[in-house]
């Protein structure tokens, strides 16, 4: 009985000593994003003027003055409103058609070896090859930034998944499809599961992609978006705003990725 009693004391010593750990850990990191935050704005900041002329790459502070003249008269949200839908809209399609794409591809082991090689070449097109030809059929309007969008996330977001479906032990799903397992249940309690962390690390790594491939679908055509910002105030050499523009995106980017930190949380667990 004292022994358990002194077991389970040790034991939660050590998990409170675990959690110190990990909030130092995460505590350290904070720091040191602050720390390079700052100098690389620093360094940014002493250098325009003297080192590059301030008209070409801004300074800091006049960068967030004009972002701020951007969102009070209403242009910043106007523009970001249209690249934040279309973005979002490509990412979930991509995202969803991914997944499913991938379980499909994998329920058999021949398609996904039919359709590997044809996935892999769209993969190594350019976004910037594909960029003019869904503009050329689509038009300008929000179809084609949302295509590049759903199509970076897509071509990620299925071999990824399909790698995660493969690294599946196959002694364990030939055990408990002896034990009796039928598929849907085995996939859905097995190798989905095992697959998830995959898939999950192929959606953080298609955000950026999925905004690069919306901005470029708005410098290519659009009366709208951020991309289209930036490209307008490009003519006027107004260097502050275009890079006010570039924050917002990169804001947007951080965003995005946030919303998926409870996902990874709860995909942890697995």
């Amino acid at each position: 009985m004292a022994l358990s009693i002194a077991a389970t004391r040790a034991l939660r010593t050590a998990e409170r000593q675990a959690q110190r750990v990990a909030r130092r850990h995460r505590l350290t990191i904070w720091i040191g994003r602050i720390v390079v935050a700052m100098l690389i704005f620093g360094t940014w900041q002493a250098a325009a003027g003297t080192i590059v002329d301030a008209t070409y790459i801004g300074r800091p502070t006049s960068v967030i003055t004009a972002w701020w003249a951007l969102a009070a008269s209403g242009e910043l949200w106007a523009n970001a409103q249209y690249t934040l839908f279309e973005f979002a809209l490509g990412f979930a399609a991509g995202a969803i058609a991914g997944v499913l794409a991938a379980v499909a591809l994998t329920v058999i082991e021949l398609p996904y070896r039919i359709c590997e090689p044809f996935l892999l070449v769209l993969y190594g097109i350019p976004m910037i090859v594909l960029g003019p030809l869904l503009t050329l059929w689509f038009g300008v309007g929000p179809l084609p930034k949302i295509a590049l969008a759903a199509l970076a996330t897509f071509l990620l977001v299925v071999m990824n998944t399909v790698a995660g479906i493969q690294t599946t032990n196959p002694q364990m799903v030939a055990l408990l499809r002896v034990m009796g397992a039928r598929r849907i249940p085995l996939n859905r309690k097995l190798v989905l599961p095992h697959a998830l962390p995959y898939a999950l690390t192929a959606l953080r790594l298609a955000i950026p992609l999925a905004m690069v491939g919306t901005i470029l679908g708005e410098f290519l055509g659009a009366a709208h978006g951020l991309g289209h910002m930036i490209e307008e105030q490009a003519t006027f050499l107004a260097v502050n705003k275009m890079m006010a523009g570039v924050a917002t995106i990169a804001v947007a980017v951080m965003f995005f990725r946030a919303l998926l930190t409870p996902l990874e949380k709860w995909a942890n667990r697995f």
